[in-house]
């Protein structure tokens, strides 16, 4: 079977040598790692469009699915499993006409005041090795650049790590609704 299957060959474009096609779901699939190199110039330019390996984006597509199956949103699971909210339980109908429970937040329980968390990211983009990701989620307020590489460094006191800090753009958020922040990481070359 081949690798490019699902991916749209018409809207391939190569920024900063990296291959990067839309698949027909409108995931950013990356067919070679990006460099740290690559990344920092990507970050500071602007350019913020990462796209995961062909088999990164099919396990993260399989989460997807798993967690629109058992949640009412994405949004709903990130606020319950990275920032602590209490899920309920209700009944849907689903696109099947077929009665289900599914999970969720209250409403109510949204702006309880200033909480962020750092995670490794579980569905990273296509990195070179050494480099790693993670995601900084916050309750009501997005952290500065600056609030974010002071948590970073809190988190990994002493650990030395090169750090960069981006916001995707709305179109390319699955998780449309909850504030978050990118960090990519690498440690730092010997001096």
């Amino acid at each position: 079977m081949s690798e490019n299957v699902g991916i749209d060959q018409k809207n391939v474009y190569t920024p900063n040598n990296n291959e990067v096609y839309r698949d027909v779901d409108g995931f950013l699939i990356s067919l070679t790692p990006y460099t740290w190199d690559i990344i920092q110039h990507k970050v500071e330019a602007g350019d913020l469009l990462f796209g995961r390996s062909v088999a990164g984006t099919l396990k993260y597509k399989e989460e997807i699915a798993r967690i629109k199956d058992q949640w009412l949103s994405i949004d709903d699971f990130c606020k319950h499993h990275f920032l602590g909210y209490p899920m309920k339980s209700k009944e849907v109908i689903n696109e099947q006409n077929v009665s289900k429970s599914v999970f969720f937040v209250d409403q109510s329980e949204t702006g309880r005041g200033r909480s962020v968390r750092l995670e490794k990211n579980s569905y990273p983009y296509y990195l070179d090795n050494g480099i790693e990701q993670f995601v900084l989620w916050a309750d009501d307020y997005l952290p500065t650049v600056a609030e974010a590489k002071e948590i970073f460094a809190q988190t990994y006191p002493n650990q030395r790590y090169e750090i960069l800090v981006f916001e995707n753009q709305s179109m390319n958020k699955s998780v449309k609704n909850v504030m978050h922040l990118h960090i990519l990481a690498r440690l730092s070359p010997a001096l």
